[in-house]
């Protein structure tokens, strides 16, 4: 018997067991892809060469182990990473709706923060403990495993094969070739296409694809049909909030609310110009949507799921409200109740043109809702801040993120105090009351703001808008409604109400075209070509020239350079450095607790004593000691470090 066990396992592995491998594989990932083996079972019979395309991708990988003496192991760790992939999709798919992508891995240094406000600590630490034990057992497994020969011929055969059919099935089926063509929604891209082919085809396909045609003859030719406003523009303040996972809850249908959650925004909808807002993003991706309504880019030219704060725009600036607004005087600051380098925000504003970027980090006075989310009652007067510290008209960027999710069943009865009646679904009635008064509150905030606009002297706008639906499983909503919210354009100027429906990239250019500003090369695109057959193509020539191509828009000429951020709207500054007793005391203004002491390079422990004032405990002093204070994010990254003072002999010079 013992014989009989050794020969099997010495036995090669036949393209036969490798492809039932490779397809319980496939079937078992879109199971957890669509939360349904059903649905799985239904996408094979009714997709059976896309199907089969995901197939080959998986018995691509599969086969690699085949080259390996150990390749029993590699089997079952290639096995065991499309698992964890598959897994985590249906996590992910769980909590906000959008399937998991290749730049979900760039967010990686914020993983213990986001995870704790979707899991409880236990959940947590048990996550902790299984992928510690996974990590054991791989290890176990490559010190256990047997070596065999190795299968070359087999390998190169099964690998070539599978390569063939990758690149074959594409020329003879419209449903593969169809991928090419997927718009910003990526629960039906996965949907339609599979997760192994989706998830893939963002880890090759980046960035924006080269035109057809493209050469500068045609970027000539369409840059003539581009003019300027004859009118004189508008001179007004301009103040974007972005709302986190806000929108009108009265487009549920079957549902009636004990009260209305969102009576502030109702009423500005009637009042104001306004309309329905097609958004990039479901349950999440709050960066790609303000990124759309920021640089007046259409992401679907972008690779699926692609954050393009995580790739191109970290280290490359491009055309921007910001930037744009800058040639008429405009001061940008961006605004965000959460940390500076999520998204690698704190770099990226810099490359679309803002001034100051005023994060949670430097904000006082902070409340927070019960899973930690800051409350957006605090931008009320961060904005009033911004606008009152620059003597230059503003243009303004509100990030929100109260009511962002989780939305937990057992928070105290003080935060469900709104409920819902009528068809749920799967949502809980509880998560639905949490959510429903997270909206009050910001609603409460609009009204705030209202008042505050009718109340300034300045001429000001200010668009209050919905990022994208939160990650609740809506029943009366299909695929296509859940990627609108609704926006409104609140002013002191008496413009005329003007409804009108627009996309998020659009968006600027619609606010900029009531002041009679006609802005950048995109935003003339939008006003002037949306209606033309070929406005598409238009955007996509202009958005791969701009950050990809030979720069003929702008006669090769870099047209925009990084500005210097400044973190603060009232910036943190050093006044003095002295030694008292056993402390070294740093005097300067606008210290928060996310400040630290950095001495000879070096962090050290720092507390606050007031808004003035840092201490550390010093024990030993060298001669000269160079003193600045860094500006420090939620998980320990440095986002800004002040210039130093030199300490000698307890004077600071």
């Amino acid at each position: 018997m013992k014989q009989r066990l050794t020969t099997l396992k010495n036995k090669p592995l036949s393209a036969v067991a490798l492809l039932g491998w490779a397809f319980t594989l496939s079937f078992l990932l879109e199971s957890l892809n669509r939360h349904s083996m059903f649905s799985a079972l239904a996408f094979m019979a009714t997709k059976p060469l896309v199907f089969i395309y995901n197939l080959s991708i998986i018995l691509l990988s599969l086969s690699i182990a085949l080259l390996f003496k150990k390749k029993m192991f590699y089997m079952g760790l290639i096995t065991f990473v499309w698992g964890v992939l598959g897994t985590v999709n249906f996590v992910i798919r769980f909590f906000r709706k959008t399937p998991l992508t290749a730049d979900d891995f760039r967010m990686i240094t914020h993983l213990h923060t986001v995870l704790s406000f979707y899991l409880k600590p236990y959940q947590f630490f048990l996550l902790i403990a299984l992928s510690i034990g996974a990590l054991m057992v791989v290890l176990y497994s490559w010190l256990k495993s047997a070596k065999h020969s190795r299968q070359l011929k087999q390998g190169l055969i099964v690998s070539m094969a599978s390569a063939l059919t990758l690149l074959g099935l594409p020329t003879v089926s419209l449903s593969i070739q169809a991928f090419k063509e997927t718009d910003g929604n990526l629960g039906k891209t996965y949907n339609e296409f599979g997760f192994a082919y989706s998830f893939m085809g963002r880890v090759i396909n980046k960035g924006i694809s080269k035109p057809e045609v493209y050469d500068q003859e045609t970027i000539e030719q369409y840059l003539s049909y581009l003019h300027n406003h004859q009118n004189k523009p508008v001179e007004a303040n301009i103040v974007f909030v972005q709302l986190e996972s806000f929108f009108d809850v009265h487009r549920l249908d079957g549902l009636s609310f004990s009260e209305d959650p969102i009576p502030n925004y109702r009423n500005l909808l009637t009042s104001y110009s306004s309309g329905r807002l097609k958004v990039p993003s479901l349950g999440g991706g709050t960066a790609n949507t303000e990124f759309e309504v920021i640089s007046g880019m259409n992401l679907e030219y972008f690779g699926i799921g692609e954050y393009p704060y995580k790739t191109i725009l970290s280290s490359n600036t491009t055309e921007s409200l910001p930037y744009v607004l800058r040639e008429l005087g405009y001061h940008s600051t961006a605004i965000h109740n959460n940390n500076a380098n999520f998204y690698s925000r704190h770099q990226v504003f810099a490359n679309l043109g803002f001034d100051v970027f005023d994060s949670l980090e430097t904000m006082q006075n902070v409340s927070f809702n019960p899973i930690g989310w800051a409350k957006d009652d605090v931008l009320i007067d961060r904005i009033d801040l911004a606008l009152k510290q620059s003597n230059q008209k503003d243009f303004v960027y509100t990030i929100a993120v109260s009511s962002h999710g989780d939305y937990p069943s057992d928070v105290s009865d003080e935060y469900k105090t709104i409920w819902a009646e009528g068809e749920l679904g799967s949502v809980n009635p509880d998560s639905m009351a949490y959510f429903l008064t997270l909206l009050k509150g910001v609603d409460d905030v609009i009204g705030e703001l209202t008042a505050y606009v009718k109340s300034l002297d300045e001429p000001t706008v200010m668009i209050f808008f919905g990022d994208h639906l939160p990650g609740l499983d809506f029943p009366s909503l299909d695929e296509e409604e859940e990627y609108y919210t609704e926006y409104v354009i609140v002013d002191n100027l008496g413009l005329p109400k003007v409804d009108k429906n627009v996309t998020t990239y659009q968006l600027g250019a619609h606010v900029l075209s009531k002041l009679n500003v006609s802005g950048g090369l995109l935003h003339k695109v939008h006003s002037q070509q949306s209606t033309m057959p070929y406005y598409q193509d238009l955007l996509h020539l202009f958005q791969y020239d701009m950050l990809y191509g030979d720069g003929y828009l702008y006669n090769h000429i870099p047209q925009y350079q990084p500005t210097e951020l400044n973190f603060g709207i009232e910036p943190m500054e050093i006044s003095e450095v002295l030694l008292s007793g056993e402390y070294l005391l740093v005097k300067g203004n606008h210290f928060t607790t996310y400040h630290r002491v950095v001495i000879d390079g070096k962090h050290v422990e720092t507390m606050l004593l007031n808004r003035n004032l840092l201490a550390v405990k010093c024990e030993e002093v060298s001669k000269w000691m160079n003193v600045a204070v860094a500006l420090i994010s939620e998980n320990n990254e440095t986002i800004y470090v002040s210039p130093s003072k030199i300490v000698s002999n307890g004077l600071a010079r």
